[in-house]
């Protein structure tokens, strides 16, 4: 068994929580959280596990950096999707 530690203000819930369940093929592991760190034991204390979870993260971050750049762009694109459908509903 091995416990990881990850700082909250380096790392969001939601990269933490997509990198573990993909990790879940390969280890099991369980989550729990103080007020400035994620906590995470993974029951497979291998090395290879370890480096599969931070290959994971880093992952996960960039997905997190990119949706929030395009934030804007994909909120357009679904409004004048529906706008669109709106349109053609009403004529």
């Amino acid at each position: 068994m091995k416990v990881l530690n990850f700082s909250k203000l380096k790392l969001s819930e939601w990269v933490i929580r997509n990198a573990l369940y993909w990790l879940s093929s390969v280890s099991e592991w369980s989550l729990d959280e103080s007020d400035e760190e994620w906590i995470v034991v993974l029951m497979d204390d291998s090395h290879s596990t370890e480096c599969q979870l931070s290959r994971l993260i880093n992952d996960y971050i960039l997905r997190e950096r990119i949706m929030l750049k395009t934030e804007g762009a994909r909120v357009a694109i679904a409004k004048a999707v529906i706008d669109g459908i709106q349109d053609q509903l009403s004529t």
